[in-house]
């Protein structure tokens, strides 16, 4: 079965992990040098991908063959992170910097899982387009479990690697298909508004982020938007906000050649007194004493 290549190259090692025997989802291992650029790679399914190794800094430049405007996302991916690219995803640019890095990719070709589940593929929302540095420890635990099966060959028979492939493909239609993104009522965000926001904050922590863009951006007054965030996701808009700004912080305390002050303005702290309150509120220690444990 050919596998498309949605990942990013150069790359030290790859790896097809399937052939045509294997009666899961198509695998692929792939290995990566601590900094590289590359380009113009289209994903033909829907598409999974699991990362461990070290820190790195992402920068993607990303479209849709269906659509015309190119995104431009950034982030930093860890270990344990999932990305998700919706079929006929472009990624136009790719450049990372950091520590050596290893992805798994799991594709989803429609044949495949049609024979699987006797449904289509999970159907990734183009429009919501791809989801980068997503942790969800369901799915990694899942193409891990495909990925072991893979390399010893399958030794506990072909009906555990359907039934985990199958699993997997249910638990994404569920959480991620395009379907699961749209708003069920009013009384909640759906689950394509969660994850908008959340890619909104991770990009803009370092601006300052007013409540009426996060409110505009889920379609919702802000007074209406400020009670459903908080139902979803268990504190108001700026204690959020707040808190993923000591959690960017905790990661660049990793980078010593950063002073605290460089740190507190690139998280959007207005001062770097502003980033020790709220730093040691959230861990009990000062920026200072946090980087030197």
């Amino acid at each position: 079965m050919t596998s498309p290549d949605p990942s990013p190259t150069p790359v030290k090692h790859r790896q097809e992990l399937t052939d045509s025997a294997w009666t899961g989802l198509p695998l692929r291992a792939e290995q990566f040098r601590g900094t590289g650029q590359c380009g113009g790679f289209t994903a033909q399914t829907d598409t999974v991908l699991i990362w461990s190794g070290g820190r790195s800094e992402v920068t993607i430049q990303h479209s849709h063959l269906d659509h015309a405007r190119t995104r431009r996302h950034q982030f930093v991916r860890q270990g344990g992170m999932v990305d998700l690219l919706p079929e006929r995803t472009l990624l136009e640019h790719i450049e990372w910097h950091g520590d050596k890095t290893a992805s798994v990719s799991a594709f989803i070709p429609a044949a495949r899982a049609r024979e699987l589940s006797g449904q289509d593929a999970p159907g990734f929302d183009p429009e919501l387009g791809p989801r980068f540095g997503l942790a969800d420890a369901h799915v990694v635990d899942l193409v891990r479990r495909l990925e072991a099966q893979a390399v010893a060959g399958q030794p506990l028979g072909s009906l555990y690697t359907e039934a985990l492939s199958l699993t997997l493909l249910t638990y994404l239609r569920g959480r991620y298909a395009e379907a699961s993104s749209k708003a069920p009522d009013e009384n909640s965000l759906s689950l394509r508004q969660r994850d908008l926001l959340i890619e909104f904050v991770e990009h803009h922590l370092s601006t300052n982020i007013g409540l009426g863009d996060l409110a505009a951006l889920a379609g919702y007054s802000p007074d209406h938007f400020s009670r459903l965030f908080k139902r979803c996701f268990g504190q108001p808009p700026y204690q959020y906000v707040l808190t993923r700004r000591v959690e960017r912080a905790k990661s660049m305390l990793k980078n010593e050649s950063h002073t605290i002050s460089e740190i507190a303005y690139a998280c959007g702290f207005a001062t770097q007194a502003h980033l020790n309150s709220a730093f040691k509120q959230r861990t009990g220690v000062t920026p200072g004493g946090y980087r030197r444990s």
